[in-house]
């Protein structure tokens, strides 16, 4: 193995907190799944993924399903919901407002006001006058990897918002090259149709290519390379269990 190969592998079996913002409470976080080093973070699979590629006008939302939305603030109150502070905030675009509603969050009162741009994503729900939507994640400036693209949701992780998953997740997939030794042989892989580990881990998290849809039934080709793997490995174990049964030597008995 040449440097360059050991360098690649020294980074991808590395700490998990050599990662960017993995501090001693996101990296307890992360040990309570299993996950070290890391190889063992770029395993941890989306669950699901958001479709953020583009803003819905606020006309066109449709009740029951998750958008990106985008307008101005028209007002911002506080209101009570069950003896806890709910903060309201109105968003209006092309005169069609929503409403975003975030309970036990004081803060958003003296965050926004009136006037200011705001882009959210949630799920929203039919009411009275309006739709609505509740503790949907607001999308700040600098934040634009939050939107554009298909973005992955993880399984909980104590301690981690998704947001924060994400930003670190990006940090690992960025150590992947594409010149990373790949261990399945090509005449297996190009048999298959199916990609290299590296491209194959960076389409998982942070699909460029893949469609929603594929994805949600994992049949893209890179979701099928990585399934492959394990298929193949678990093949490999027993094949080799089974030879090591072969070659061990019987015992011998005498036939009266």
């Amino acid at each position: 193995m040449d440097s360059n190969e050991y360098s690649q592998y020294s980074q991808i079996l590395s700490p998990v907190n050599s990662l960017k913002g993995v501090g001693p409470v996101i990296t307890a976080g992360l040990r309570k799944r299993g996950v070290y080093t890391v190889f063992d973070l770029l395993y941890v699979m989306p669950r699901s993924y958001q479709d953020r590629r583009k803003c819905v006008p606020i006309g066109e939302i449709k009740p029951g399903y998750q958008s990106l939305a985008k307008g101005k603030i028209a007002e911002v109150r506080r209101l009570r919901f069950r003896y806890r502070q709910m903060v309201e905030i109105i968003i209006v675009d092309k005169g069609k407002p929503i409403s975003a509603r975030w309970i036990g969050a004081p803060r958003y009162i003296f965050r926004f006001k009136k006037g200011d741009d705001i882009t959210i994503f949630g799920r929203f729900r039919a009411s009275r006058n309006m739709l609505e939507t509740y503790h949907p994640e607001i999308i700040g400036d600098g934040e634009e990897h939050e939107i554009g693209r298909l973005l992955p949701v993880y399984p909980e992780i104590e301690n981690i918002s998704q947001r924060r998953i994400r930003r670190i997740m990006l940090d690992a997939v960025k150590r992947i090259s594409d010149s990373l030794e790949d261990p399945l042989p090509n005449e297996i892989r190009l048999s298959r149709n199916l990609p290299c580990l590296g491209e194959a881990i960076k389409e998982v998290h942070f699909p460029s290519e893949s469609k929603l849809e594929d994805l949600e039934i994992r049949r893209t080709a890179a979701q099928r390379r990585l399934i492959f793997d394990e298929f193949f490995l678990l093949q490999l174990a027993l094949a080799l269990r089974r030879s090591k049964v072969r070659r061990q030597r019987g015992i011998s008995f005498k036939v009266i």
